[in-house]
């Protein structure tokens, strides 16, 4: 009997060692993570977005740019049709 008791206890002893093993484990990759996702936003935070923020004005610019392109071209294909009427007009 006093065997079976002294195998109870070393299984519950080294079941509660193994359980403050697992709990340390966890909290130690808990902790890693909270780290990792602490340093991800910072990172996100201080370099990537004033990057986009860079991108975004630039690709503002540009389009505005496109649009006096594209108001310009019209303005020329006006003008050249303008021009193809006057040479059809005065060759009659």
């Amino acid at each position: 009997m006093k065997s079976t008791t002294q195998n109870l206890d070393e299984a519950l002893t080294i079941s509660a060692q193994l359980a403050t093993i697992a709990l340390a484990v966890i909290s130690v990759l808990a902790a890693s993570l909270f780290v990792l996702v602490f340093v991800v936003r910072s990172v996100i935070a201080t370099d990537i977005t004033p990057r986009l923020d860079r991108l975004e004005l630039s690709v503002t610019s540009l389009s505005a740019r496109v649009d006096s392109l594209d108001s310009r071209l019209d303005s020329l294909e006006q003008g050249q049709r303008e021009i193809i009427e006057l040479l059809t007009e005065s060759s009659r």
